[in-house]
């Protein structure tokens, strides 16, 4: 895991890179269960999500792992989708992949696991950790870390990780895919 853009938020601005970026508000009602923590077996059975960009609707499982498609969701507001071209822009990625923003519960986990399949292999993964606590660590093959409110963060999801929430308060993070630098 490394630091890939210092950005800070003041209030609710993401300072990315010499830009701004507003931070969209966020309902809990916001976020819904999916595939992500609906199937047998997911790592991910403590959290829920709001995609942005992802699959179109009809995808199979298999296709998390091998399609490249990605749509546009309704929940991408355009407040969304500009902080979102923003990092691609400041990373200097070529192409913008699936994105969303992950709510693990206060006392949650994302159990180990790693993300496989072509998809995964032909991106590189961030986290904007935008509302979090200090009780909650990410671990990235084998470094666990508290990820910092307003940095992004390039991680290697193709190696085991994991995330566990132990404060009283939800942790969110916006999650993003770029391919082509």
């Amino acid at each position: 895991m490394s630091v890939q853009q210092e950005c800070a938020l003041s209030s609710d601005i993401l300072h990315l890179g010499g830009m701004e970026a507003p931070i969209p508000d966020l309902r809990l009602s916001d976020f819904l269960s999916d595939w992500r923590n609906e199937t047998e077996g997911s790592p991910h059975v403590d959290t829920r999500s709001l995609t942005l960009r992802g699959l179109p609707t009809g995808s199979t499982y298999e296709d998390v792992f091998e399609s490249s498609e990605v749509v546009t969701y309704e929940g991408c507001t355009e407040e969304w989708a500009e902080l979102l071209s923003e990092a691609l822009y400041a990373v200097g990625g070529a192409e913008l992949g699936r994105a969303m923003l992950v709510f693990l519960k206060p006392g949650g986990e994302i159990h180990p696991h790693s993300d496989e399949g072509s998809y995964c292999q032909e991106r590189t993964r961030y986290h904007i950790p935008i509302m979090t606590n200090q009780d909650c660590t990410n671990t990235f093959g084998g470094t666990t870390e508290h990820l910092e409110r307003g940095i992004m963060y390039q991680v290697d999801n193709d190696r085991v990780h994991s995330a566990i929430n132990n404060g009283d308060t939800p942790r969110v993070h916006l999650i993003f895919d770029i391919k082509g630098f």
